[in-house]
């Protein structure tokens, strides 16, 4: 079994800016809209002091086979996670203001139903139309010998559109404040049976 500690992995320009632009169109035009909410699938809340954006839900199988295809390479190569399937994609709309603090995706499946294993994140336009904004991660690195032998390390990613990252969905992460301009992001989860292996 692998698992190298990896916390994420990037690919920058994993698609082109047109393509970005037009799942933008796609989602605004076809996709359902909701807000953002928190918590455990139909459990979920609305809690503005997590959580403050625009989710338009995603239904695209030729954009889901091709996510869901590059992350099981990424997973065989640092996780090897057993996953079989992707959930539902979401279009999430930070305009000024809006947010989503320190969170985890991996909530616990009702009835032993599949968990979400691995998260990612494509970025849609470009860190030039936004201020704020970053996705930011928390990883926790061993140092032997020491009083507390974990240190915390946040590390943000980078801003170019098309940028795919990919991490396990325990790993903390947010969403900091837009303080100017609009970001957009397509987001989605690889499911497996309800154990972590």
């Amino acid at each position: 079994m692998i698992n190298d500690n990896t916390t994420f992995v990037p690919i920058k320009k994993f698609i082109s800016k047109e393509n970005c632009l037009d799942i933008i169109k796609s989602s605004i035009t076809n996709a359902h809209f909701d807000y953002g909410y928190i918590g455990n699938g139909g459990d979920g809340r609305m809690d503005l002091s997590v959580r403050k954006t625009e989710l338009y839900f995603h239904k695209d199988p030729e954009v889901e086979k091709v996510l869901f295809e590059t992350v099981q390479n990424i997973n065989k190569k640092h996780w090897n996670f057993e996953i079989d399937r992707i959930e539902i994609l979401q279009m999430g709309v930070y305009n000024e203001g809006c947010f989503y603090d320190w969170h985890q995706d991996n909530f616990n499946a009702a009835h032993g139903g599949p968990i979400r294993k691995l998260s990612f994140s494509l970025l849609l336009n470009s860190g030039d139309e936004f201020s704020g904004g970053e996705l930011e991660m928390e990883t926790r690195q061993y140092r032997s010998g020491k009083n507390n032998p974990f240190t915390s390390f946040k590390i943000k990613s980078p801003k170019v559109p098309g940028t795919l990252i990919v991490f396990p969905s325990y790993v903390m992460h947010r969403v900091l404040p837009v303080t100017k301009g609009v970001r957009s992001s397509l987001v989605g989860w690889v499911l497996g049976k309800n154990h972590f292996r």
